[in-house]
């Protein structure tokens, strides 16, 4: 009887599917991704996330995108087996995420709703993945995992809207806001983005899918430039201290509440799949940090017949 269950659950499932357009996504993000052409290795050091995604675009709710994503973050100095009360601790994150995406009626605004699920600590395996990448590549070996900071379990959720401004040409302009809020980070985002021949994926870290058509049309080449500002309320990364030597870090790292920034890169698409180069500069995140770059790569592929609507 279990088996009967489970055969109708998994054909009506792939009926389900059949009518929509799904994909299947991965992005790496890291600092040796960067336009100066070598990596740091500092503060945010790289991150790891797989996509899944549906659209219909008859459906109330036109977009589906579910994520599994590993992050790591890095003290300056990798070979530094001291924990340092100024720097940025050793910190790994591993969590799964659910996004929706909606328009409004005819309205040109564009919303999105998010929750994430996830660990922050040893669980998340953020320590032996950079172990095991670094001696893949034969670079140094990190020094001071075992400080890294545990937060435990946690949930993340936003609100992200985006509103199409000027057309000129081949060119559009659009302004985005994006809240966020849960038990780690607690802040708010807005972005100008300016894109050159828009295709029919979002660009950078405004993750808002066009509407309209859906899915990969003929050969483009999309450029975008994307400047931001980024309010901080919380940071429990930054704001987490160890169990022990306490009285060492009495003097704890500057949180810098106002940060600046600018993304920029490009995307080619193609009826077999879709692939973007994308750079992010932005000032630290702590008064004590240095300046830092990291570059993302993202390959996007069908899974479904799909037929351009």
């Amino acid at each position: 009887m279990r088996s009967v269950l489970f055969i109708f659950l998994f054909y009506g499932v792939v009926a389900v599917w059949a009518q929509v357009n799904t994909f299947l996504g991965l992005s790496v993000q890291n600092d040796f991704l960067n336009y100066r052409g070598h990596g740091t290795d500092r503060y945010y050091t790289g991150g790891n996330q797989l996509d899944f995604f549906l659209y219909d675009s008859k459906a109330r709710i036109s977009h589906h995108h579910i994520s599994l994503t590993q992050q790591l973050y890095t003290p300056a100095d990798l070979q530094d087996s001291l924990l340092r009360p100024l720097d940025y601790p050793y910190a790994g994150l591993l969590f799964i995420s659910y996004r929706i995406q909606h328009r409004i009626g005819s309205s040109k605004t564009r919303w999105a709703l998010s929750s994430s699920w996830g660990y922050s600590g040893r669980r998340s395996g953020a320590g032996r993945t950079q172990q095991l990448l670094h001696r893949v590549i034969g670079d140094e070996i990190p020094q001071g995992w075992q400080y890294i900071a545990e937060n435990g379990f946690f949930w993340q959720g936003s609100f992200l809207a985006g509103q199409p401004i000027v057309r000129i040409s081949n060119a559009t302009v659009l302004v985005y806001q994006a809240v966020e809020w849960g038990g780690l980070f607690q802040r708010i985002r807005w972005g100008v983005q300016v894109l050159h021949n828009p295709m029919d994926w979002p660009m950078g870290s405004f993750l808002l899918f066009p509407e309209g058509k859906q899915g990969l049309s003929k050969k483009s080449l999309t450029l975008f430039l994307t400047p931001t500002i980024t309010w901080v309320f919380k940071n429990r990364l930054l704001e987490w201290l160890p169990e022990i030597n306490l009285v060492s870090f009495r003097q704890s790292r500057s949180i810098n509440k106002q940060l600046i920034g600018l993304e920029f890169g490009l995307g080619y698409t193609t009826r077999n799949g879709n692939i973007q180069f994308v750079q992010y500069l932005q000032q630290p995140e702590f008064r004590e940090a240095k300046s830092h770059a990291y570059g993302e790569i993202t390959i996007r592929i069908p899974i479904n017949f799909y037929k351009s609507q």
